[in-house]
């Protein structure tokens, strides 16, 4: 262990994601293997379901172990040593680059730091600490009810393996030191989640859940992939800190350079005419809304309720759905270079709260009900950071974890209890059947309601307090001054929503007289009573490991909302000689970017009033409308609204938009595609036509190899004709200068004698050449290639000028084979101006000639002859 400049270099930290990958390995399929080589007894005990949640509790248990002590590390230091800004675990450099620097003058002048290569290092600051612990130790929990819960499924080995996995993934990705490596961890919590959401694949809802999720994700994270080559192309690293190595080389990263004042280094106007911070800050984002499910991805997170209730609590509380939040927490000094962006962020964070809230008020799953509450809820936490409240947002993200995974558990042991009924008008008078989830579940749903002093009150008050006060996002010329005090209105009237759908999510299933079956309601007693408290360890219908993570959950939704009380409360408490810091800002502080706003405490005080207030009118008007059944106050508000309350109903109707608008014209192109090109074009032309004509031709030469002797010479005599055939038959285009022409063209007048020059081809057939040049019908010259020159009516070489009249001349060639079969070819040519030549007078000329014979004299002659 080494410390150089705050940085301790530490390989024992990377224990924190390989212990859940040791478990997943173990349960998949190295117990397997080691089982086969032992007895059955002993293999039998080793792949016991013992056995394999005993593996899986263990790893992810020693996962917390290990974040929680390197967080302690971080906060106290060890001994005389003071805390470190981060421990880095360098395990090994991956995807060189230095060898394709060298070889890319562009790429080498980009690469401006020592970092060539993108190592794997896994980092451990305080904001990764924070979220390790949360990941490890709610995962933790979750593993310990799965047992109880999962105990009779068949498939027990392969659910905890995939859990092990989605934990070593997730830890992964918060712990990555750079880009690249948080994106392997990115789309390994996407895979997981497919996996599991899909668990359950014999039944085709859970299938198609699974592939939504797995698609819709896709969507999102291609933009991710092109906000990181971007950036990496712009700066030079995909670190996000900078660290310094042993040999004095300091290796910048992507916070170190912009917080720094490197921002510079990013285009000040792109291609598209917006800035380098901008489009990377929106492309990044893209991926975000995907991961974390916001406005126009957030589709397939109510779907994900089809795998099982642990999976739901998993990926709505700990994991996949913070990704988006952690990651822009992250790259906080990124985001903040572009006020515009981050306005978009926390109106899409805004809108989404409100959009999934509105939906959740008239849901009747118990676990949908749930889901777009997260939804709504991951809104609050981009919300936060897009006004530039980052420390806000994780704290909200830290908070929801536990009142979020304790509603889902609480949710699953109703269904467990209802015999896997989830229809909330199904349930009623569970609370004194069922005292430990309805206790936890009253507790969680305070919380996320945001009564005091429940942990959802702090974290967002918090949050609705930086967006009515925030400054971040009116530096932007685009913004009005007026647009957070929306944004405030907007979370407000979420909040309402909220408070709203879950206190009648709670009095519907908690309160009244039981609407379940009859064959439900005559197992639904309630446990026996030995004492006050005795419930907790009577409870029949709960397994004791759920009751405990339930407890230890609810406890936690209540409680941890203190370790980041607001800045009046904190204020107040020293008054009276409390001085209490705010601890989850103070540890976060020198991760992110400190929050910029502007208000004063009575303003605070004034807007944490409204909070509590519509928090109050939320949960008096769902015990007004639900506390008895049927809930006639909002029958009569259905029966004033049908249509708006049937849109409601049926989410907006945005999954049947995106449908006409994506999924048929898609499905129209693919069945396209199927049809034509795969059927027609590959499968009937391209394979099975191949296969017909090669037997068709198979077929004709089997009956040709008969056998008979006078078969075979009639075909050889036919072939024979043929090639002799194709020997005597003139070409009409030969090859002259590499160029394909006629065996004569006209190439123009000479322009000493006016005289038609002719481009005569010498093919190595024996032709013979035969030209009419008055259009009389009677052949005036013959052309004999082989032929000497011993008379003006015969002509041989490659180029030789005719005497023509001035004017239009029709000439016809006729080429003549041995076999007297013939090639007629007829030119038209214009001769203009006097024409003062020899007839048929062979000339050189080097640009056409490639045998050029000099004019011979007649035989009994010095010269050839005049016309």
């Amino acid at each position: 262990m080494e410390v150089m400049e705050r940085i301790v270099l530490n390989p024992y930290v990377a224990w924190i994601a390989a212990f859940p990958l040791l478990g997943a390995i173990l349960n998949g399929f190295l117990l397997s293997w080691i089982g086969k080589l032992l007895p059955r007894r002993t293999r039998e005990n080793l792949l016991s379901r013992s056995t394999v949640h005993m593996v899986a509790l263990m790893s992810v248990g020693a996962s917390f172990v290990v974040a929680a002590l390197t967080a302690i590390y971080l906060w106290k230091g060890w001994g005389d040593v003071p805390p470190p800004q981060a421990v880095v675990a360098r395990l090994w450099n991956w995807l060189p680059l230095a060898d394709l620097a060298r070889g890319v003058p562009s790429l080498h002048d980009t690469v401006k730091s020592a970092e060539v290569y993108v190592p794997v290092n896994l980092m451990v600051d305080r904001l990764s600490a924070m979220m390790a612990v949360m990941v490890s130790g709610v995962s933790f929990l979750i593993h310990v009810y799965s047992m109880g819960y999962m105990g009779h499924d068949k498939s027990y080995r392969r659910f905890f393996t995939y859990l092990n996995l989605f934990v070593f993934f997730m830890l992964i990705l918060v712990l990555a030191d750079n880009l690249v490596l948080m994106f392997v961890g990115w789309e390994g919590v996407g895979l997981c989640s497919y996996l599991l959401i899909g668990f359950w694949f014999d039944k085709e809802a859970n299938a198609h859940a699974g592939k939504k999720a797995f698609i819709v994700n896709r969507i999102g994270d291609f933009g991710f992939l092109l906000g990181i080559f971007f950036l990496a192309s712009w700066l030079g690293t995909v670190r996000f800190q900078g660290i310094t190595l042993p040999n004095g080389t300091t290796l910048d990263g992507i916070n170190t350079i912009l917080a720094g004042g490197g921002a510079g280094l990013l285009p000040a106007r792109t291609a598209l005419g917006v800035s380098g911070a901008f489009l990377v800050s929106m492309l990044l984002f893209v991926g975000a809304t995907g991961k974390s499910a916001q406005i126009p991805l957030y589709v397939w997170l109510p779907d994900a309720m089809a795998g099982p209730t642990p999976v739901s609590a998993l990926i709505h509380a700990a994991t996949m759905v913070t990704a988006g939040v952690y990651m822009i927490a992250r790259l906080s000094p990124l985001f903040s270079l572009s006020p515009t962006a981050m306005a978009v962020v926390a109106t899409v964070g805004a809108g989404t709260a409100l959009f999934a809230a509105t939906i959740g008020l008239t849901q009747f799953d118990i676990k949908k009900v749930l889901a777009y509450s997260t939804i709504s809820q991951l809104g609050y936490m981009f919300l936060a950071v897009g006004v530039g409240a980052f420390s806000a947002g994780m704290f909200h993200l830290f908070t929801h974890a536990f009142f979020k995974a304790c509603l889902f558990l609480c949710a699953g042991a109703v269904i467990h209890a209802m015999h896997e009924r989830q229809d909330i008008r199904e349930m009623g008078g569970l609370r004194k059947s069922l005292p430990v989830v309805h206790w936890t579940f009253l507790a969680s749903t305070l919380a996320i309601a945001g009564f005091p002093p429940f942990a959802g009150f702090f974290s967002k008050d918090e949050i609705l307090w930086t967006a009515f006060a925030g400054s971040a996002i009116t530096r932007s010329a685009l913004v009005p001054s007026w647009w957070p005090t929306l944004l405030w209105a907007m979370g407000m009237v979420a909040a309402a929503c909220t408070a709203f759908y879950m206190f009648r999510l709670y009095f519907l299933t908690f309160w009244g007289e039981s609407r379940a079956p009859e064959e439900v309601r005559e197992h639904l007693h309630p446990p026996e009573r030995k004492g006050a408290l005795s419930f907790l360890w009577t409870d029949p219908h709960t397994p004791v490991s759920m009751r405990l993570v339930l407890m230890v959950l609810g406890t936690f939704a209540a409680l941890i909302g203190f370790v980041g009380m607001p800045a009046l409360v904190l204020h107040g408490l020293g008054k009276i000689g409390l001085h209490v810091p705010n601890v989850f800002e103070r540890w976060l502080e020198p991760a992110v970017v400190a929050f910029a706003g502007h208000g004063s405490t009575a303003m605070e005080g004034a807007l944490m009033f409204a909070s509590v207030l519509v928090a109050f009118a939320g949960a008096y008007l769902a015990w007004t409308f639900y506390r008895s059944w049927p809930p006639q106050p909002a029958q009569a508000v259905i029966a004033a609204t049908p249509r708006l309350y049937k849109l409601v109903l049926d989410k907006w109707r945005i999954d049947e938009l995106y449908g006409w608008i994506i999924v048929r014209p898609v499905r129209l192109v693919a069945f396209a595609c199927y049809e034509f090109v795969d059927r027609v074009l590959i499968d009937t032309i391209l394979v099975t036509g191949t296969a017909y004509v090669a037997r068709g031709v198979g077929g004709l030469f089997r009956k040709l190899q008969g056998g008979v002797i006078h078969r075979y010479a009639a075909v050889m005599a036919l072939g024979v004709a043929g090639v002799l055939w194709f020997v005597a038959q003139p070409y009409a285009t030969v090859p002259l200068l590499e160029r394909p022409v006629r065996f004569l063209r006209y190439v123009g007048q000479d322009p000493r004698t006016g005289a038609a020059r002719m481009a005569l081809v010498l093919p190595d057939a024996p032709y013979v050449y035969e030209l009419d040049l008055d259009s009389d019908g009677t052949m005036d010259v013959d052309v004999d290639p082989r032929a000497p020159v011993y008379d003006r009516t015969v002509v041989h070489g490659d180029v030789f000028l005719v005497c023509l009249p001035e004017g239009q001349n029709i000439l016809t060639v006729v080429a003549r084979s041995g076999f007297n079969m013939t090639k007629k070819l007829v030119l038209t040519m214009d001769i203009v101006g006097p024409v003062d030549c020899r007839p048929w007078t062979v000339r050189e000329d080097p640009r056409f000639s490639r045998t050029v014979a000099a004019e011979a004299p007649r035989p009994g002659s010095g010269q050839g002859g005049q016309p």
